[in-house]
């Protein structure tokens, strides 16, 4: 199983998108916060969908040893398949927002907005992820 789907992968996703955004909140963000909430939104959006998807077809993530093989998995649902497609829009959503937003949106508010999804959608599939660890086979220890 891929270490994205871990416990501990999980949350070192959860940890490092968490000092993301604390990171731009310290540094002053500002004028941009319907933005992160709405990228907040879409990202919790994604990380149900994502654990509806793992939910559907767990041995296909406990298969998956790399991240292709996750997003192939993904793929394979419609849940997942829609959960990919939030993180491509939001993608191309922040992409306009950086050229064509009046005012101009900084990089800061860029960064937070993703940091916001990310945060969203991997603490949303958490729970499934959790289950996805628990129900894993496990491999016999070495002289056991």
């Amino acid at each position: 199983m891929h270490s994205t789907l871990t416990l501990r992968g999980n949350l070192k996703l959860i940890a490092l998108w968490c000092t993301v955004l604390a990171a731009c909140v310290a540094a002053g963000l500002s004028g941009w916060w319907s933005v992160v909430g709405f990228f907040t939104l879409v990202g919790l959006a994604a990380g149900f969908l994502q654990g509806q998807a793992i939910r559907r077809q767990p041995s296909a993530f406990q298969a998956a040893a790399s991240a292709v093989a996750v997003r192939k998995a993904l793929l394979r649902s419609r849940p997942g398949f829609a959960s990919v497609l939030l993180l491509w829009l939001a993608a191309v959503a922040l992409l306009a927002l950086l050229f064509v937003a009046k005012p101009p949106i900084s990089l800061q508010a860029v960064f937070a907005a993703y940091a916001s999804f990310a945060l969203g959608r991997e603490t949303l599939a958490l729970p499934a992820v959790l289950s996805l660890t628990k129900s894993a086979p496990r491999l016999p220890q070495n002289g056991a």
